[in-house]
């Protein structure tokens, strides 16, 4: 009887272990679901036990999962898998995420402007009045939504035909309301800037690009 005793206590530790571990995890569906089975189906204080671990090791399992997940997530937040040299996080004050741009840095390549800092970006702020009223009917025309993510399926399909070395050289990071692309250096962005500006320029070329698209590569 001492030995069942003893056993009946070990498990009973276990059992509140288990409780105090899942909710000390935050794992309150698996707690839930622990506490569930145990009360409405009165299992036995073996069972609870075993459900109990089973449940910690699920637990332990998705907190690594999630703790990995969000690590590989930071690393790559700024990290493009096409093109690594931009491997940073963005300089502080950036108009990419304040869109506030410093006029004595900005070089004019309509409707795209470059930025001449150490992030080499090129930018269309496709939302402006001016963009949107002028870009935004040419693309509705063609059935595009004419967002950030459209401009870059269309723009990598230009330069596929135009120069595709380039597209090694470009690292892109649209928005819906902004069209952003950075480059590995300064040749690069202007020979990306001059390029694309080009044919946004001249509109029927323009309407031909978007015409013979494919859509399967375009993000609408």
């Amino acid at each position: 009887m001492a030995i069942f005793g003893i056993a009946y206590i070990f498990i009973t530790l276990a059992l509140l272990i288990t409780c105090g571990y899942l909710r000390k995890r935050m794992c309150m569906d698996e707690f839930r679901i622990f506490m569930s089975c145990t009360q409405k189906q009165r299992l036995p204080t073996m069972q609870k036990t075993l459900i109990g671990l089973t449940l910690i090791v699920c637990c332990f399992t998705q907190s690594c999962v999630s703790q990995s997940g969000d690590k590989s997530k930071g690393d790559s937040e700024y990290v493009n898998k096409q093109a690594p040299f931009y491997s940073k996080q963005l300089p502080s004050g950036s108009p990419r995420i304040s869109k506030k741009y410093d006029p004595a840095k900005i070089e004019n390549y309509y409707p795209f402007i470059i930025y001449k800092d150490s992030s080499y970006m090129i930018a269309a702020e496709i939302e402006s009045k001016e963009l949107f009223e002028k870009y935004n009917p040419i693309f509705e025309k063609y059935e595009y939504s004419g967002n950030g993510y459209s401009w870059e399926g269309h723009v990598k399909q230009m330069l596929q035909k135009e120069n595709s070395s380039l597209l090694k050289h470009l690292q892109f990071d649209p928005e819906a309301g902004g069209f952003y692309v950075f480059a590995d250096s300064e040749k690069t962005q202007r020979q990306f800037a001059d390029i694309v500006s080009k044919i946004f320029k001249d509109i029927p070329k323009l309407e031909q690009y978007l015409k013979t698209a494919d859509r399967e590569k375009i993000d609408d």
